[in-house]
């Protein structure tokens, strides 16, 4: 069987078993340029140990961040063990290669101070002002994933009666679950007075749109977050959809919120990831050796 058969195959398992569409373009950006590659010589036909190291040096000639290299090799590595899990070929050669270990990019979360900065630039209670205020303070609240929020719809959003709180029922596509994002008594505040300017709204509507109802993109919330920094003053590398998600779990954690309820409000199927998003938490690092720093024990505070 040719590779880009086996690929459609392998793809067509992995669709059937239930994977989120993310993971399934993942799957054909990684293998479609491999299927290339092999083709291009006809010794690589036979897949060997030695043809799977060779691909992966050659991964390493294009000069791509490590991340890069380790995405490919681990969707080429669940292929491989797919071929020989079905008895395509002999030998597991995913067993031949191992996907580089990526270092953790440190970024300092946005401070409530900034987001303030931010939500300050809300002037007035027209469409935009209103819309923006609302979108901040909710991925800071509940620490939503840009693609969570273009993807919410206005029959997403629960408001009980006699609470003052509110959620929002989220969707994730990259991990494929659905969960309770739980807003605070100021963004429920914020987004009825959103929801109230755009009137009567159809449940299947997205909830963060245009002006003209239309879903809004991903650029778009970017765009906005630049524009809002630079009004703000603040430097506008900093402020981009996903440092809001670092700031909610470092927040979280620093108000007295437990580790394992974090798990669940992020969305996250492992403890692994509160540590990566939470951990390097400055304020919770200065009152650790505030309490425990052996210079001030030693010389007396």
């Amino acid at each position: 069987m040719e590779i880009k058969d086996a690929i459609k195959l392998f793809v067509q398992a992995r669709t059937a078993d239930g994977r989120a569409p993310r993971t399934i373009q993942d799957y054909y950006r990684v293998l479609e340029p491999f299927a290339e590659w092999i083709a291009e010589q006809p010794q690589r036909q036979v897949l060997t140990r030695d043809v799977m190291r060779e691909y992966v040096a050659h991964l390493r000639s294009r000069n791509w961040r490590e991340g890069t290299v380790a995405i490919h090799v681990r969707n080429l590595r669940a292929f491989l063990h797919w071929l020989h899990d079905e008895g395509r070929i002999a030998d597991n050669l995913a067993s031949a290669i191992r996907a580089p270990k990526t270092s953790q990019r440190f970024e300092i979360p946005i401070t409530q101070e900034e987001v303030q900065l931010l939500i300050d630039t809300c002037v007035g209670d027209g469409f935009h002002a209103l819309r923006d205020r609302t979108m901040i303070l909710t991925m800071f609240d509940a620490g939503l994933r840009c693609g969570e929020v273009v993807r919410l719809k206005a029959g997403n959003w629960r408001r009980e009666d006699g609470n003052t709180g509110s959620y929002l029922l989220v969707w994730a596509p990259k991990t494929g679950t659905a969960r309770f994002a739980v807003l605070g008594d100021h963004v429920t505040q914020a987004m009825t007075d959103y929801m109230s300017w755009r009137g009567n709204t159809l449940q299947n509507n997205p909830l963060f749109c245009q002006e003209d109802g239309q879903p809004i993109k991903t650029k778009a919330i970017e765009s906005m977050l630049l524009r809002r920094a630079k009004k703000a003053g603040l430097e506008r590398c900093r402020v981009h959809p996903h440092i809001f998600r670092k700031a909610f779990a470092t927040a979280f954690l620093d108000n007295g919120g437990d580790a394992e309820r974090l798990r669940v409000l992020a969305g996250w199927s492992s403890m692994e990831m509160v540590r990566i998003y939470a951990d390097s938490s400055l304020k919770r690092l200065q009152e650790a050796h505030h309490r425990a720093g052996p210079v001030d024990r030693m010389m007396g505070k």
